[in-house]
């Protein structure tokens, strides 16, 4: 009844969460509205959608230069220090941020630093 198809989560890889966050991003209002037809709309109880779109911005960055870095025709060595720095320069705490996102973000530059 959807007009795309709502990704499903697989234990593969940590961007496949991503996937899923987009997808049901996406198509939130439509999934809403076929529960309410359905008197089902309780399922949707828990779900934070602002909270959504707040991980889905968050972790975009990550995406990006995970899918850059799996470059296996051209070396992508040269790119570590460069996509550190934005990574870093991303996790950067704003005041306009949510509790949950600030917490997050302070986690990711810690465990960028480690590494």
């Amino acid at each position: 009844m959807l007009k795309s198809t709502v990704i499903q989560e697989r234990v593969t890889r940590w961007n496949t969460k991503l996937a899923v966050l987009i997808s049901v991003n996406k198509t939130f209002s439509e999934i809403q509205a076929i529960l309410q037809e359905k008197n089902q709309e309780q399922r949707l109880e828990g779900i934070d959608i602002a909270l959504m779109g707040d991980l889905t911005k968050f972790l975009m960055p990550f995406k990006h230069i995970s899918d850059a870095m799996e470059g296996d025709k051209h070396p992508t060595l040269h790119c570590v220090l460069l996509w550190k720095r934005k990574l870093v320069d991303h996790c950067k705490c704003s005041m306009s941020d949510s509790k949950i996102i600030q917490i997050l973000n302070r986690r990711v530059d810690s465990l960028i630093q480690e590494k």
